[in-house]
């Protein structure tokens, strides 16, 4: 399956009512106004991102919202080469989660940065494999608010 393929297949997942009430998703949306948001991850200030999916539950409490970010990967090399350049912590200042989605078998827990989660394609379906570690100093601006709105209805 390609990269694009799975991020779909993810994303449709993600969306249906019965998994945690259900969730909005983008797919490959660009976070580009960064400069205004902690960095205590090592992510440089101003650094834009766009993950291959952003994904909040549908639900207006606000405590429940905790943005997930996945990052698909379909080659071991591109994880890596996404680990070595820090890439994944800068989405930890918009994001409560931050998970790889992968074939299952592609990487391993022991594999994952510190605070990732993993969740695995197989036999056509996507199982949690690592949750990963809650970050509760998540934070979108307005801006990315609207940028988020904007891109839901195009």
């Amino acid at each position: 399956m390609t990269h694009d393929q799975l991020a779909a297949t993810l994303a449709t997942s993600l969306r249906r009512p019965g998994y945690s009430k259900g969730f909005i998703t983008w797919e490959n949306i660009e976070f580009p106004d960064m400069y205004d948001l902690p960095s205590k991850f090592g992510a440089p200030f101003g650094t834009p991102c766009r993950p291959d999916i952003f994904a909040i539950q549908a639900t207006l409490t606000e405590k429940n919202w905790r943005p997930v970010i996945y990052e698909i990967k379909v080659s071991r090399g591109d994880f890596h080469r996404d680990v070595r350049a820090d890439k994944w912590k800068n989405y930890f200042r918009i994001a409560a989660y931050v998970r790889f989605a992968c074939p299952a078998g592609l990487i391993g827990e022991i594999d994952l940065p510190p605070g990732a989660g993993l969740i695995v394609f197989e036999n056509g379906k996507w199982l949690q494999a690592k949750r990963g570690r809650m970050n509760r100093e998540w934070k979108l601006t307005q801006r990315q608010w609207m940028n988020l709105c904007l891109k839901r209805i195009q």
